[in-house]
């Protein structure tokens, strides 16, 4: 009974490890946006296009403030950027290279909004 006990335990004990590895190593691929609002006035919204895909910043992000949101990349491309303040201008910029799909692990992109514009770069 002991035996069969044990076999069950060590069973158990490396399900929840393959869990917890899987959990973690999707945690760690996860793509970050952080954006900087230094324009001075509210950002309102954020529309980030990775090759095929579009993604929505949830806004408004006031001025001083910042954000980080996640985001997936399905296939290599560059960042195009559209950035709304609450003023009416729009902002655009490119920038960076990411990669997709499996290889799409980590990539980090920093936008910042300040008075000159539209600022990107990757890290």
């Amino acid at each position: 009974m002991n035996q069969s006990r044990g076999k069950v335990l060590w069973g158990a004990s490396l399900t929840i490890a393959a869990v917890l590895f899987l959990s973690l190593e999707r945690l760690a691929s996860r793509n970050l946006l952080t954006v900087e609002n230094r324009s001075g006035t509210t950002i309102e919204s954020i529309q980030a296009e990775i090759g095929r895909e579009t993604h929505h910043v949830v806004g408004p992000i006031a001025s001083g403030a910042s954000r980080t949101v996640r985001f997936g990349v399905t296939q290599e491309s560059h960042f195009d950027v559209t950035v709304t303040l609450d003023d009416g201008r729009v902002l655009t910029n490119a920038f960076g290279y990411f990669s997709g799909g499996a290889g799409s692990r980590g990539n980090r992109a920093k936008l910042v909004v300040d008075a000159d514009g539209l600022h990107g770069t990757q890290y």
